[in-house]
């Protein structure tokens, strides 16, 4: 259900259906604050029922548990004589905790309890109209998974009078529900997560938590971050818990350095009986070479096929779902509402956008990012493009050259300053 509600996320905001925008996040928040919440009652079902699930040589509690791209990892330890220090580790989840003695030596026993989830309702906030989330962090995005770690108060042991066969449990309010404490000690715990094996690692990234006070990711109680492509883990000391991500800068790949979209003749092959009208749009960021091949209403990944990517390639899929697949492994080409990234006129671009979609099985299109440049104060109410009537029909033997398109908002052009008393188009 998720992952349906996302992908109508993603294809609003690439349609610019701003009412569907926030309606869709708000049911993406809702899904993942309904996944967290049947997390909590496992939890504290788990805690409070905890006899067979504890190994009763070590009184300790482990729970490593995988299920549909949501994973929970549970670990405590209810020994008089607690270990002096512990490695622990949740195979499943890709996740180990080294805990210092400061904290297994506590008075009260703590559990560490780790969630890994896929569903990510924190990246998307910057991209709401809404004025309640006008002040989330719009400078960062996350890549990969959110791992939320907890340190939880565990409710009172059972008690049981073997004479008559009872078992007395606690049944107050804060027994049957998740009690969170904040990081109990000075001393950091270690540690180590595996990377997925679709996310591209690069020096951009670091390791953040969310800070609910200031709505943006913070790195505030981590140090020492460190990752290793060799093992393709990344490790750092905590003294913090929250929601914690690798994260990017959202500029990181932008300005393009050039970008241009042509049309394609694809001819007819056993699958389909006629030609397909194919635009391919190339982009060149500062880190990739990215080639989309656009058909209809619907996109392919063509290039980088790079072993993060590979089983993106050659898959059709809408606009919006593949942009956001190319975001979650660390490709963002989804500038933000605000126009963190763009110095145009917002009106403007979709404009030309549009104009740019009608022609886009005739003419071939580039950017001119240095005549963009040249255009003077008034940048942001023009924009310039290089276009040529294409070839892609005839054989593609001939090449035009590229001719020049300037694109003025009317009411700052010199047509209109030179006659005002015509009106604006």
């Amino acid at each position: 259900m998720c992952k349906g509600t996302e992908e109508r996320w993603t294809n609003s905001f690439c349609n610019q259906l701003m009412s569907e925008l926030a309606i869709s996040e708000e049911n993406i928040k809702r899904c993942c604050d309904c996944i967290l919440s049947k997390l909590d009652s496992v939890t504290i079902q788990i805690l409070r029922f905890i006899e067979p699930y504890i190994n009763n040589d070590r009184q300790e509690l482990l729970v490593d548990s995988f299920s549909k791209g949501i994973s929970m990892g549970m670990w405590g330890s209810f020994a008089d004589l607690r270990p002096v220090r512990k490695s622990v580790v949740f195979e499943k989840l890709g996740i180990q905790i080294d805990v210092p003695k400061q904290i297994l030596q506590h008075d009260a026993g703590f559990t560490f309890r780790v969630l890994r989830i896929q569903n990510d309702f924190l990246t998307i906030n910057a991209y709401c109209p809404s004025l309640a989330n006008a002040s989330s962090d719009k400078t960062k995005y996350i890549v990969g998974d959110l791992i939320i770690l907890d340190i939880i108060k565990p409710p009172p042991r059972a008690t049981f009078l073997r004479a008559k066969k009872w078992t007395i449990r606690d049944k107050s309010s804060t027994s049957q529900s998740v009690q969170r404490s904040v990081y109990p000690s000075s001393v950091s715990s270690k540690f180590f997560i595996k990377v997925p094996d679709d996310v591209m690692m690069t020096d951009a990234m670091s390791i953040a938590v969310w800070d609910e006070k200031e709505l943006g990711w913070s790195e505030s109680g981590i140090t020492e971050y460190q990752y290793s492509e060799a093992t393709r883990q990344v490790q750092f000391n905590c003294s913090i818990v929250g929601t914690f991500a690798l994260v990017k800068d959202r500029a990181v790949d932008f300005p393009y350095k050039k970008w241009t979209l042509s049309p394609m003749r694809c001819l007819a092959t056993k699958e389909a009986d006629s030609e397909e009208m194919v635009a391919r749009f190339t982009i060149k960021t500062v880190n990739a070479d990215i080639v989309i091949d656009i058909l209809g209403t619907r996109a392919k990944l063509v290039l980088p096929n790079t072993k993060y990517l590979a089983d993106l390639v050659g898959v059709e899929m809408t606009c919006g779902n593949l942009l956001r697949q190319l975001q979650q492994r660390g490709h963002n080409l989804m500038p933000t509402l605000d126009k963190v990234v763009s110095k145009k006129d917002y009106d403007l671009e979709m404009t030309v956008l549009q104009q740019m979609a009608k022609c886009a099985s005739s003419f071939d299109f580039e950017g001119a990012a240095d005549w963009n440049n040249t255009l003077g104060d008034e940048q942001s109410k023009t924009i310039g493009l290089h276009l040529r009537e294409s070839t892609a029909f005839i054989g593609g033997l001939d090449v035009f050259n590229y001719e020049c398109l300037l694109a003025e908002v009317d009411s700052e052009s010199q047509s209109h300053q030179h006659s005002p008393e015509v009106g604006l188009l």
